[in-house]
């Protein structure tokens, strides 16, 4: 996690590895019952009463990150009358202290079902989260990743953010950061159903890929004003080719001094950037 931390440009004196919780508990030895004191991994169902304290005596303590969550409940994640209490719990405890958690879960591979009911574990799980994102790959350009929004209780519902994955070295490890693309209109379920119809046809979406020759071809020279690419994009939805223009990267800005818009432009090549633990610390 450390190398991929830097790689991130995270302020590692901010950040905390949560060890193991000493627990004691009784145990039976012969007739008798005895403290017996374990070391083991936090578990949300014995432990929420602990961690409500730990996070007040460390004001300094914004975010709480469970990877995977699974991990950490303490009881079935499948059954729901044993997951609501704990999930019902760790909600009081945030309120609380303040504290966001962030709660990194696998999803199943069904393909059959939407973006929530894709989730592991039972309704409650995803019932008690304000804020959820899927992350996956785009299905037409498996180099694009998307992170998209599943549900949103706590703000306007948008698409999400697009990245890719670019490798580096740190002291001689090797690791990825995100390379955060901008926004995007598609939704986690909206990509399901791309993927769905991509395995159905076989072929991908041949309106965007004429969106992606148009763009290219009309920013091979210099920037052009978006609105006059929308005209002379013939038979191509505005929509296809905001698509286009996030999988290409294209940039959006506005020029000082020049007709007043915004301009799109190709991209620099991506370069390769190495980091140094001796340099962040």
């Amino acid at each position: 996690m450390v190398p991929r931390l830097i790689a991130a440009g995270a302020d590692l004196s901010r950040i905390k590895f949560l060890r193991p919780v000493k627990a004691t508990e009784l145990v039976k030895s012969g007739r008798d019952e005895v403290m017996s004191t374990s070391l083991r991994e936090l578990q949300l169902q014995a432990d929420l009463d602990a961690l409500r304290e730990t996070l007040k005596a460390n004001p300094d303590i914004t975010l709480v990150i469970l990877d995977p969550i699974t991990g950490y409940f303490g009881c079935d994640q499948n059954k729901d009358r044993e997951l609501r209490p704990v999930m019902n719990k760790l909600k009081d405890v945030c309120e609380e202290t303040g504290v966001a958690v962030m709660a990194i879960s696998h999803h199943n591979k069904k393909s059959d079902l939407d973006a929530l009911q894709k989730i592991l574990g039972a309704s409650s799980f995803a019932g008690a989260a304000r804020a959820i994102w899927a992350l996956s790959r785009d299905p037409e350009d498996p180099s694009i990743r998307h992170m998209a929004v599943v549900k949103m209780n706590v703000g306007e519902e948008v698409g999400g953010l697009k990245f890719t994955l670019t490798g580096t070295t740190v002291d001689g490890v090797k690791t990825s950061f995100a390379d955060w693309q901008g926004t995007t209109s598609e939704t986690a379920d909206s990509l399901i159903a791309k993927q769905r119809e991509l395995a159905k046809t076989g072929r991908p979406d041949v309106q965007k890929e004429q969106a992606r020759l148009f763009l290219k071809m009309k920013l091979e020279g210099g920037a052009r004003l978006g609105r006059e690419l929308f005209a002379e994009a013939e038979g191509i939805s505005e929509g296809t080719l905001k698509r286009a223009k996030y999988e290409l990267n294209v940039r959006a800005h506005q020029k000082p001094g020049s007709e007043r818009g915004w301009w799109w432009a190709l991209p620099e090549a991506a370069r390769e950037t190495p980091f140094s633990i001796t340099e962040i610390m």
